[in-house]
């Protein structure tokens, strides 16, 4: 047997908000290292490449003595941490995306900061130790995946290190030679007092022997994974959510932890609701007849049940008026026993009346035929024009005509 259910009448508006929630934490920005660099989170790396050298330079504890050389120093470590993020393709982008914790743990010494201030300007100091890159995945969802909860097989394409060569690039263990370019210094000085990566072997310091390049990766390192994943959509879930998977991201340095892959949902329109965060809203075209005397709604819910709906005895429906039912919304991801709710949001349709239909509302409202005294103007109705030829039937006009 179908349930009735009945409308209550509400005056909420349609923008209810609810709080997005997320799979994955979202941390506060302890620190702007795109501010501390004195740059637009729109900068190229060029743009930050010569940010850093000239506030380096300058705040560098060498260049500094007595009680300015320790405000000097931790200048200096602020601004190469902020560079050692932003310089990283995939640290910078896990810090655009969630912060310091997107970026890991930083070692916050002194010498570390020397470290990358020798690196960048071509002096001595140890490697700067770099994390394989975060893959972000998109999967598809629908309201009733949502609202039903499911699982969904997505395929993942990451780079992993290449078995033939061992990462390596080469056929032969001697098939590297130091780049001819930088001379194995990584950098090449542009002017006096500048340097940049070195083009001819892309910050390696050594090229490889194309007689000697690995025949299945062609000398890149790398080759792709695809590999099948299992995601979880669960009751509730929303567009834009993410689920983290520690391990599954990229792997090309095998010398190094493989990265996380971010799996961000994405949900597809719906022929008939809308989704507002935890509520659902949908529209309704009447016509005056029901708008006066009262409208049902039936429709097929995400679940396949049939839900028929009435509106409240004695309540006028205007056009563009908002009537909720309680329960009948998305299951709360958080309480998924739990619904919110949903909102019909009615369109009432012109219509035509006949002369009995008019002179019985007449009646019924008490109405007396007015004629025009002396000194009144009469009006006329408008003559048909293009715009109302151009109408759909189920606009939103709410008015009648006589026939």
């Amino acid at each position: 047997m179908n349930r009735v259910v009945s409308i209550n009448r509400t005056f909420s508006t349609l923008s209810h908000q609810t709080c997005r929630r997320f799979h994955v934490s979202v941390p506060t920005l302890n620190k702007d290292y795109y501010k501390i660099l004195g740059v637009s989170r729109n900068s190229s790396d060029e743009d930050i490449k010569k940010s850093f050298r000239k506030l380096a330079m300058k705040n560098h504890p060498d260049k500094h003595t007595g009680d300015s050389r320790k405000e000097a120093e931790e200048k200096f470590k602020e601004i190469t941490q902020a560079y050692e993020v932003l310089s990283d393709p995939q640290k910078r982008q896990g810090y655009d995306l969630y912060g310091e914790e997107g970026v890991g743990q930083h070692d916050h010494s002194s010498q570390h900061a020397e470290d990358i201030f020798n690196m960048f300007f071509g002096g001595g100091g140890r490697q700067v130790r770099r994390q394989n890159q975060d893959v972000l995945q998109q999967v598809q969802f629908t309201l009733e995946d949502a609202y039903k909860g499911t699982t969904k097989t997505i395929s993942t394409t990451v780079n992993t290190s290449c078995s033939t060569c061992n990462g390596t690039g080469s056929m032969k263990k001697d098939g590297h030679k130091t780049c001819s370019m930088c001379g194995g210094m990584k950098f090449v000085q542009v002017r006096p007092g500048f340097l940049q990566e070195c083009p001819g072997c892309k910050g390696q310091g050594t090229t490889i022997d194309p007689q000697h390049r690995c025949i299945k990766c062609h000398g890149k390192k790398t080759v792709p994974s695809v590999n099948s994943l299992q995601v979880d959509i669960k009751r509730g879930a929303e567009n834009g959510d993410r689920i983290l998977y520690e391990g599954k991201g990229d792997h090309s340095d095998s010398s190094l932890p493989p990265g996380r892959l971010f799996v961000e949902m994405v949900q597809a329109s719906h022929p008939l609701f809308t989704r507002k965060g935890d509520d659902l809203v949908m529209t309704k075209s009447i016509d005056m007849k029901e708008s006066i005397c009262g409208a049902s709604v039936s429709f097929k819910h995400l679940d396949g049940r049939q839900v028929d709906l009435v509106s409240p005895k004695g309540v006028v429906i205007k056009d563009q008026s908002v009537l909720e039912v309680e329960g009948l919304g998305m299951p709360l991801e958080d309480r998924p026993k739990r619904f919110g709710k949903l909102f019909i949001q009615f369109t009432v349709r012109d219509c035509t009346l006949t002369s009995e239909q008019l002179d019985g509302m007449k009646q019924i409202f008490g109405v007396v035929d007015r004629e025009a005294k002396e000194g009144q103007i009469e009006m006329k109705p408008r003559k048909e024009t293009r715009r109302k030829e151009e109408r759909t039937s189920d606009g939103g006009g709410n008015g009648c005509k006589v026939q």
